[in-house]
């Protein structure tokens, strides 16, 4: 489930090895989860394809470039504003 949840995914192998999780049973759930997230990635886009042709007679390979471009913007505007927008508080006034 970790591929699926980026939280999850973050601190997944971090409390694996502090519970002291046998590395073959981790090995063998994160090798489990990588290849579901191809399958589900793979025809998930495929699907979704389909249907946007059928649907809407629009072609997604035709305009790859910009969905790419779309996904990689709204992932990183949050990141960008807090980085540029956020209140920076001192760590000592007294100073």
């Amino acid at each position: 489930m970790a591929r699926f949840l980026p939280v999850v995914r973050t601190f997944a192998p971090i409390v694996a090895g502090i519970v002291g999780m046998d590395k073959k049973k981790f090995s063998f759930y994160n090798i489990v989860g990588c290849i579901a997230w191809v399958f589900t990635m793979l025809f998930g886009g495929h699907y979704l394809q389909q249907l946007f042709l059928r649907w809407f007679q629009f072609d997604l390979k035709e305009h790859l470039e910009v969905i790419i471009i779309i996904i990689v913007l709204v992932t990183t505007t949050p990141v960008i504003m807090k980085l540029f927008f956020s209140k920076k508080k001192p760590t000592n006034p007294n100073l």
